[in-house]
């Protein structure tokens, strides 16, 4: 199989449910694996370092970028993000690889791999994603619009995207992508 096929890069604006998305398809498929992202945002209480992102300080990673180590990375809202080469390594052998990633990130890996699978993943509205930003918790005021912003211009690149998913119902999204990924 075709090394571009099975790099599946999922983008949306924050809170729209990619992560949950993300776990539904790994719980349901043994061969598909998430590429852990290197971040300089804070952990949150659930998260795992390692698991969810590797946490490290904006010095480690400026460090890691000098070394050449990203494959991808940009700064998402005042953070830096990022794909290490190593990541991509370890995970596109045993099976397909899923990134979490931006616009940015998107961009620069169609580059390395042209065939890859882009999908997009949509709130309902942005009513919708406000209210899920709200309820998630932890986020002050000025975070959420700062998100909302972000969300808004986002959401105006998905024209560089081969497929875009409507998250409006967890299981009818799941089963699109689940579509996307496995077609023939």
């Amino acid at each position: 199989m075709d090394i571009d096929n099975r790099i599946i890069v999922l983008s949306a604006p924050s809170g729209t449910g990619k992560t949950t998305i993300v776990k539904t398809l790994m719980e349901k498929h043994s061969d598909l694996y998430f590429s852990v992202s290197t971040t300089t945002r804070k952990k949150r209480e659930n998260e795992k370092d390692g698991v969810d992102y590797y946490f490290v300080s904006e010095d480690e990673f400026k460090k890691m970028v000098d070394n050449n180590d990203f494959i991808e990375w940009a700064v998402v809202h005042s953070n830096y993000y990022g794909t290490t080469k190593k990541e991509i390594e370890r995970i596109i052998n045993k099976g397909y690889c899923i990134l979490d990633i931006d616009v940015q990130g998107l961009k620069n890996l169609i580059e390395i791999y042209p065939g890859l699978k882009s999908i997009f993943i949509l709130p309902p509205s942005i009513y919708e994603l406000e209210k899920r930003l709200r309820n998630r918790g932890g986020m002050d005021e000025e975070n959420i619009k700062l998100r909302l912003n972000n969300a808004k211009n986002e959401m105006k690149m998905i024209y560089l995207y081969k497929y875009f998913v409507i998250n409006d119902n967890l299981d009818n999204a799941v089963k699109r992508i689940e579509e996307i990924i496995y077609e023939k």
